[in-house]
């Protein structure tokens, strides 16, 4: 797939830049000492999953001396060497903080760490954090320089497809990127738009939607919408959050409503009951799809669910398998876990509805 928004994102030149470096450049990823906790170490699962060729190195000082293999058992065939400090890393041309802080904030150790080791090997840090640290470091939710786009409730002429979830960090990336790449592989225009800072890194085009302004949150999503269907006829949105999480459902009710999408992708982890980090459970996979539906009648336009992507780390394979036979059944829809099985099935229940 073809980055067709990099000359037209909104973005500033550096950031621009930056972000294109992180996609095609050696990237040295920071995860402090999480590395083997796949939720708080998101963004760097993330690249490890799309784009292992690109990592020198993990910086992570609990596992040093490790491989990435050895630590990540989704990963054994990525071979990447794990360092104690910057100075062991082999040469990159930026370091990527691959992890959230727990309570939303860098320590004073992190960020010395951040900003003087890198400097002094003449290395940007790409910060995606709503954190931000000091120049040269680069922060990918710094709102400063965007446009103020006021939403024109545009006209959309592709098929989109938007990833949604029964609670946040749930999948909603991973699937996006299976299932565009699974539908370029069987023969069809398709893109997807990256909406957080993982999306952005890989992709190295794309906006961090929860750092726009709350009023331009819409118009920046048109933006991203109308200028991916300029080459292409299916758009896959990458999703933010959840309608039904308390601090995390205004992006996606925005996400919803700018897009208008005629199908949703519904994602949903296997064998967790709770929304992460509250006392409050989520909901069952029928009752997510039975509100996305309603929320798109409220909202004046018709969705309807393309197929659920399930995310069953954390379940044996065995499990999944009779799990997703029982959901097959009966919801009548396309299961898969796309990590495990790829993103076949939902292209043929694209395809088998005449979309493209």
């Amino acid at each position: 797939m073809h980055n067709s928004l990099i000359s037209a994102s909104p973005v500033t030149s550096d950031v621009t830049e930056v972000s294109k470096t992180a996609s095609s450049g050696r990237l040295i990823v920071y995860t402090d000492t999480f590395l083997g906790d796949r939720d708080i170490a998101k963004t760097a699962y993330g690249l490890l999953r799309f784009c292992p060729n690109r990592i020198r190195a993990i910086w992570d000082s609990k596992h040093a001396g490790s491989n990435v293999r050895d630590i990540c058992s989704e990963f054994p065939a990525v071979d990447v060497p794990i360092v104690g400090s910057i100075d062991e890393a082999p040469d990159a041309d930026c370091v990527v903080i691959g992890f959230a802080p727990i309570g939303g904030r860098l320590s004073d150790t992190q960020r010395k760490l951040l900003v003087d080791g890198p400097l002094a090997r003449n290395l940007t840090v790409l910060n995606g954090l709503h954190e931000f640290l000091p120049p040269p470091s680069v922060n990918l939710r710094d709102p400063s320089s965007l446009p103020k786009l006021i939403a024109q409730n545009a006209r959309f002429h592709s098929t989109r497809i938007l990833t949604v979830g029964t609670s946040h960090t749930i999948g909603k990336m991973t699937s996006t990127i299976s299932l565009a790449t699974a539908l370029v592989a069987s023969g069809v225009s398709a893109e997807w738009i990256p909406t957080g800072q993982t999306g952005k890194l890989i992709a190295g085009w794309g906006e961090v939607i929860d750092s726009v302004p709350i009023d331009f949150v819409p118009g920046t999503i048109e933006r991203l919408i109308l200028d991916a269907e300029l080459a292409h006829k299916v758009v896959v949105i990458e999703g933010q959050g959840s309608l039904f999480h308390p601090s995390y459902s205004p992006t996606t009710l925005a996400l919803i409503h700018t897009s208008r999408a005629q199908y949703f992708l519904l994602c949903h982890r296997v064998g967790q009951t709770h929304l992460w980090g509250f006392d409050t459970k989520m909901p069952t996979v029928e009752r997510a799809i039975s509100v996305h539906v309603e929320m798109g009648r409220l909202l004046g336009f018709s969705t309807e669910c393309l197929g659920i992507a399930l995310d069953s780390s954390r379940i044996t394979d065995t499990e999944y398998r009779s799990y997703k036979s029982e959901l097959e059944e009966h919801t009548g829809l396309a299961v898969c876990d796309p990590v495990k099985d790829g993103a076949g099935v939902l292209v043929e229940a694209l395809l088998h509805r005449g979309e493209v």
